[in-house]
């Protein structure tokens, strides 16, 4: 009997511990899985990134937010950006993704990337980077930039700080929708004469090969090689055109074409060295040895003809 008895109480033990041994190994197993699960829940995790820049004098210059995976990086991933510049005029820079790199103050903008000012303007492209040392913007893809009623595409792009002179590289079309430059003829037919008020102003549109400048500090634009003024009227060509902005609606009021310049509306042209149109008068000046050309040759013979010869 006391022999059944110890062999009992020895298969309890055993199995009892076999059970603890059984719990304890199933506990570490349980605790060693959940550690790797935190682990990449805390590797996933989108945490916010905050970041501010302030000058010499403890003004705040710029702030820098955005969502990231990794805060700690020399180069920092960030989606949904958002960035603010506080001289003025202010400076509002948004994206879908972009990065960060610390060590050269760079931040490099990706996807529906929108640029506003605070003084009106807005520049949209696929890409951009922010210089943070120079302040300046630079783009190598199209860009769209608007202000009042002036609509700038080009490609490839450089906007210096605050945005106060931005240039296009190449490629630039122009859209100006409110009467600017699109009465820049002579009087040829019986429209009226030039800058007549008497027909609505239609829209113009100047292309050229670029770069275009605008300076909006100079209050100056300046469009480069093969510039093409287009309206539903006519077309104005140049090497090299000028226009001057008022300093405070940002509208033109004074063009000066140079450089070859044609004029051209149906049948009708000019010629000469410069064109200059100032919209206070609404007229235009050729300077440089001007033709004009009212009718094809073979008019002109015919009213030879008719005075006897000329």
């Amino acid at each position: 009997m006391k022999e059944n008895r110890f062999y009992i109480a020895l298969i309890t033990a055993v199995v009892l511990s076999g059970i603890v041994f059984f719990a304890a190994s199933r506990v570490a197993s349980d605790k060693t899985d959940h550690t790797g699960e935190m682990s990449n829940e805390i590797e996933q995790k989108i945490l916010s990134f905050e970041l501010a820049n302030y000058a010499d004098n403890g003004i705040k210059k710029w702030m820098l937010k955005g969502d990231s995976a990794d805060i700690l990086a020399e180069v920092v991933n960030l989606s949904n950006i958002h960035m603010v510049t506080y001289d003025e005029p202010k400076i509002s820079l948004t994206a879908l993704l972009g990065s960060y790199d610390k060590k050269n103050r760079e931040v490099s903008l990706y996807k529906e990337v929108v640029v506003l000012t605070s003084d009106g303007a807005m520049l949209t492209t696929d890409y951009l980077k922010w210089d943070g040392k120079t302040d300046t913007i630079t783009t190598d893809e199209p860009v769209r930039m608007v202000k009042g009623d002036v609509v700038a595409n080009g490609v490839g792009a450089l906007a210096m700080p605050q945005m106060k002179k931005i240039i296009l590289d190449k490629d630039i079309i122009v859209e100006l929708t409110t009467k600017v430059i699109n009465d820049m003829e002579p009087n040829f037919g019986s429209e009226g004469p030039l800058g007549s008020n008497t027909k609505k102003p239609a829209k113009v549109t100047i292309t050229c090969n670029g770069p275009l400048v605008i300076d909006y500090e100079k209050n100056i634009a300046i469009f480069e090689d093969n510039v093409i003024v287009d309206d539903k009227r006519g077309k104005i060509y140049s090497d090299r055109m000028e226009a001057f902005m008022d300093p405070v609606t940002k509208n033109i009021f004074k063009v000066v074409a140079e450089g070859r310049v044609r004029v051209v509306r149906g049948q009708d042209s000019t010629y000469s060295e410069k064109a200059i149109y100032t919209t206070a008068d609404q007229k235009i000046i050729l300077v440089g040895r001007p033709r004009i050309y009212i009718s094809p040759p073979d008019e002109i013979e015919k009213i030879k003809s008719g005075f006897g010869g000329i």
